[in-house]
């Protein structure tokens, strides 16, 4: 009787300590996760606004905004090529990466102005006239790139097939160019829609803020409505071009890496 008496103590005592190892285990595990991510989130999260207005930040961004603004030089050369809008958004930003012991990578820094632009006459001609604009201000395209694609497709329009829609190619089915500078900005060129179509993609370009695993200091932002940009531009024209410049001008981590864009259908 007291030996069965002691077997029992004995099995009561062995299931005590494994439930109380199987609670420690389940209330260590959110513990811990709650621990790694106070002490690797908040603690780690970088002085944004302190590095947005630093020296070596606005001295970066300087000479990048220089760099860019060449094209206004290109563009306004072209007398029939009318300005409607520019936005700018010119940040630096931070991201969390990691679940448990998560943590901020580095700052990177990048400008980026589009350009809303409309104009008339014969497609093929124009878009020849604004890409010699384009590498006059010193932007090139890599073998193959450039408009060299728009330029295939365009006599194509209203007689080929979308590969996006399944259906008649419009000019905003046209592929997209880009070109490169020796400074390490990109450009996009997209002529997006003729008039009366709206373009497909209408986007609104959104004011960049922080978040939870983003860490966002604002140097400048000038937002538009595309949507009323583009009624703009059909008033009084039959095209709408846009062209985007890009670039990384600051990384925490070491040099920056140039910015490249491929050519090739909105597909």
């Amino acid at each position: 009787m007291d030996e069965s008496k002691g077997r029992s103590g004995r099995r009561a005592g062995a299931a005590g300590v494994v439930l109380a190892i199987v609670t420690a285990v389940l209330v260590g595990i959110p513990v811990l996760a709650f621990v790694g991510v106070r002490e690797n989130s908040d603690p780690h999260r970088p002085d944004i606004v302190a590095i947005t207005k630093s020296g070596a930040v606005s001295s970066a961004d300087a000479s990048t905004t220089t760099d860019m603004d060449r094209i206004d030089a290109g563009l306004n050369s072209l007398p029939w090529l009318a300005k409607v809008a520019t936005s700018v958004v010119d940040t630096c930003e931070s991201r969390m990466s990691g679940e448990f012991f998560a943590k901020f990578g580095p700052v990177t820094c990048g400008r980026s102005t589009t350009y809303y632009l409309a104009f008339d006459g014969n497609l093929l001609t124009r878009t020849h006239e604004i890409s010699a604009a384009i590498e006059q201000a010193g932007w090139h395209s890599p073998a193959n790139g450039g408009m060299s694609l728009l330029w295939k497709a365009i006599p194509m329009v209203g007689r080929g097939v979308s590969c996006r829609t399944g259906r008649t190619l419009e000019v905003s089915d046209l592929p997209t160019a880009s070109y490169s500078d020796v400074f390490g900005s990109g450009l996009t060129v997209g002529v997006w829609g003729q008039r009366p179509a709206l373009p497909v993609w209408i986007r609104a370009v959104p004011a960049p803020q922080s978040s939870a695993i983003d860490a966002v200091g604002v140097r400048q932002f000038r937002g538009v409505d595309v949507s009323q940009v583009v009624q703009t531009a059909y008033r009084t024209h039959s095209y709408f071009l846009e062209i985007q410049l890009q670039s990384q001008y600051f990384n925490s981590a070491g040099p920056v890496s140039q910015t490249v864009f491929g050519s090739g259908s909105q597909c």
